[in-house]
């Protein structure tokens, strides 16, 4: 299997998404009538972080706000309702491609995902955490960073990581089972790739601490020879 040359992944995706009905991909996971529609739904849900919610996470500024009543209303409306927002995403993104109705042609859908990844990098902004980020920079690789990284954020200690990581792979990569064997070629080329850039980001890694190294090295003996360095 290994020694076969893989399809292209995004031929294979296109193909994929070709040969999956959405109305039959649906109902093989949910009721005959999938979507409950909530009537009161006619306003958007109020519970990302307002700009007084991240001036008090970033900066610890309250503004005109009680500290106690702000931390309340960040843990109970917003934290707290993080797995109905992810819940939202999902079922506004499944609905627009269940719908028989075409919003977007396949140029605007292109230019919706160039937008939708090309993301403000984060993870590297929170303090003492000396995260590593990706030697790649395209577009994918950091939106790719930054979504794993806010679900590791999310996991619990007692959460085994490999079965989300591989339930990703295999969302990205969804087929029907006639066309398993495809997906399994892509799979397998893609787990090579891996074990390259695995050792790539080992080198790395191992280039940034020795760097550190010589700058503290550096630092100290600048010190050093400061002492005997006559005032002016």
């Amino acid at each position: 299997m290994l020694g076969k040359k893989p399809p292209l992944l995004i031929g294979y995706l296109n193909q994929s998404k070709k040969s999956i009905s959405p109305l039959g991909f649906i109902n093989h996971f949910m009721d005959t009538d999938p979507w409950w529609i909530d009537p009161e739904r006619n306003q958007p849900q109020r519970y990302v972080l307002n700009s007084q919610d991240r001036l008090y996470c970033a900066h610890g500024d309250c503004g005109s706000y009680n500290e106690a009543k702000l931390i309340e209303r960040i843990r109970d409306n917003r934290i707290k309702e993080f797995p109905e927002r992810i819940q939202d995403l999902i079922d506004d993104i499944m609905l627009v491609h269940y719908s028989d109705q075409e919003f977007l042609d396949s140029d605007e859908w292109d230019q919706l995902w160039k937008e939708l990844i090309d993301v403000d990098q984060r993870s590297d902004k929170i303090p003492n955490q000396n995260i590593l980020t990706p030697i790649d920079s395209s577009n994918e690789a950091q939106f790719g960073f930054e979504l794993g990284r806010i679900l590791g954020l999310l996991t619990s200690a007692d959460s085994p990581v490999e079965p989300l990581i591989w339930g990703i792979l295999q969302g990205i990569l969804a087929s029907g089972a006639k066309d398993v064997e495809g997906q399994i070629d892509v799979m397998e080329y893609m787990i090579l790739q891996f074990e390259n850039r695995i050792e790539e980001r080992r080198q790395e890694a191992e280039n940034i601490v020795k760097n550190k190294s010589l700058i503290n090295e550096s630092s100290e003996d600048v010190e050093e020879r400061m002492k005997y360095v006559s005032p002016i």
